[in-house]
């Protein structure tokens, strides 16, 4: 057999080489067979390969001298080889590597980015997160609660929201937090938060102070508003608590009050505890709304088992009576009691402070004015002034002297508060009036005596001087309106 070391041919039963001295077996040995030592063991070994060298043995071994490498004599083509597997190579390049390499390069970069990401959110505060909102009591009487889980808050974000510089200067003394100052300027405001019904859809906003928060605070907040829908109330008995309200309205538009009672004989229910949202300053078309208290909802469920199926009604305000603003609002019926009123009361005059020497020709109605007052809130300070033309005829003579003329001159009667019902009739006091107290003088030229004989008329010489009296000497107090034939 051949030495699997330097080929050297050796007998079949050699157990060395006897060139090399490396050890040899027989082909036909099993793999594993022990090789004997003498006086001496040693561990035995495995030929794994031809190159492979076990260690030196602990005898002596006399190794031959060394020669040079001689050519195996055996032909080449029979000379054991270690086969190399070798690629099959088509021509083409191979892109493994760089799909490989770039995968890994882009897995760091997303890597790096999401780090990125997380570590900027860590001061980033959706308040919308932390609203907490929360119902209670019954179907139709329902409340709302809602506010900020500022705890929760402090705990996720305290550690990464810091203070500005100048958040520092304000607060680095204090025991205050960013996450206090946040508290401080966030608000959520609730269109409703009472009387709430299942099914119930509630608007809510926020109120934010960003600037203020952006100059104290190195961090970030976001919020959005939105709506919530009620659900969960319990579900109870009701009835209607306005069955036996009775509202009453008094006084006049626009000052008109309203008086609120309770008559309930048929059922055992207590009187309600009522509120109003307007009590007076009331006119026709106003509506007011009465509201039973909250309070009164735990009362009806522990000792009547039920709640009022409505907390709050609406009434319109009506039958107030209103005082003229405008003479279309003066109904005929009134106007003619107002004109027999005046002729009466100018004729008991006239019989009462005339002589003989003055006679009443005649008493024409020409029109009227309505005085009205600027401030709303005195409308019965209005007048309404009823306007004749009176003719009068005056004679007197004396010592030879005589005066005989038809003289004219204007004269008013006013009335005040007049008002006007729902169905537009007006009411007026026909014995509160008032009559000129200006008067003129019409002169006879003829001497009585001490004094030339003279008439004195409560009135004025001309219609234009009735007008400046009745309306230009109250110009800015009063509008006013006429109406003359």
């Amino acid at each position: 057999m051949y030495c699997k070391k330097c080929g050297t041919l050796n007998d079949d039963s050699s157990k060395f080489c006897k060139k090399c001295g490396a050890p040899s077996y027989n082909a036909s040995a099993p793999v594993n067979e022990a090789v004997n030592q003498p006086q001496s063991s040693m561990p035995m070994y495995e030929a794994h390969d031809a190159g492979y060298y076990p260690p030196a043995p602990d005898f002596p071994v006399q190794q031959p001298p060394m020669q040079p490498y001689p050519m195996p004599q055996m032909p080449m083509d029979q000379y054991p080889m270690q086969p190399y597997p070798m690629q099959p190579n088509n021509g083409k390049r191979s892109f493994k590597p760089l799909i490989i390499t770039g995968c890994i390069i882009l897995t760091v970069i997303l890597l790096a980015v999401v780090i990125g990401v997380s570590e900027s959110s860590k001061n980033k505060v959706n308040l919308n997160k932390y609203l907490v909102i929360e119902t209670s009591g019954y179907d139709g009487y329902g409340e709302l609660y809602a506010h900020v889980d500022w705890e929760a808050v402090e705990k996720k974000y305290g550690p990464y929201l810091k203070f500005t510089s100048k958040g520092l200067d304000i607060y680095e003394d204090y025991d205050i937090t960013p996450v206090d100052v946040l508290k401080e300027n966030v608000r959520v405001e609730f269109e409703k938060t009472e009387n709430l019904s299942n099914g119930n859809r509630i608007s809510y906003k926020w109120s934010v102070d960003e600037d203020e928060i952006s100059e104290i605070i190195k961090g970030k907040i976001s919020f959005k508003s939105g709506n919530f829908t009620v659900k969960g109330l319990e579900k109870v008995e009701k009835f209607d608590a306005f069955a036996y309200v009775k509202v009453e309205f008094s006084g006049t538009d626009p000052e008109g009050t309203i008086y609120v009672t309770y008559d309930d004989k048929d059922n055992d229910l207590p009187y309600f505890d009522y509120s109003c949202d307007r009590t007076d300053n009331l006119k026709n078309g106003d509506t007011v709304t009465v509201t039973i208290s909250n309070d009164m909802v735990s009362t009806f469920l522990n000792v009547y088992g039920k709640v009022p199926e409505s907390m709050s009604k609406q009434y319109t305000v009506s039958g107030l009576k209103k005082y003229v603003s405008k003479l279309s609002d003066v109904d005929p019926d009134a106007m003619e009691k107002m004109k027999s009123q005046a002729k009466e009361v100018f004729n008991s005059y006239v019989q009462q402070n005339w002589d003989e020497t003055c006679s009443l020709l005649s008493m024409d109605y020409v029109g009227n004015i309505l005085l009205t007052p600027k401030n709303s809130n005195r409308a019965y300070d209005m007048h309404l002034h009823l306007v004749y033309k009176i003719q009068v005829r005056n004679r007197y003579n004396k010592d030879g002297q005589s005066y005989d003329k038809n003289n004219t001159y204007y004269w008013y009667i006013s009335f005040d508060e007049l008002l006007d019902d729902e169905d537009g009739k007006t009411e007026v006091d026909l014995s509160d009036y008032a009559t000129p107290r200006d008067y003129f003088t019409v002169e006879s030229g003829i001497s009585s005596g001490f004094f030339d004989k003279s008439w004195k008329y409560y009135g004025y010489e001309s219609l234009d001087d009735l007008k400046k009296a009745v309306i230009m000497d109250n110009i800015d107090d009063f509008n006013h309106e006429e109406d003359f034939n």
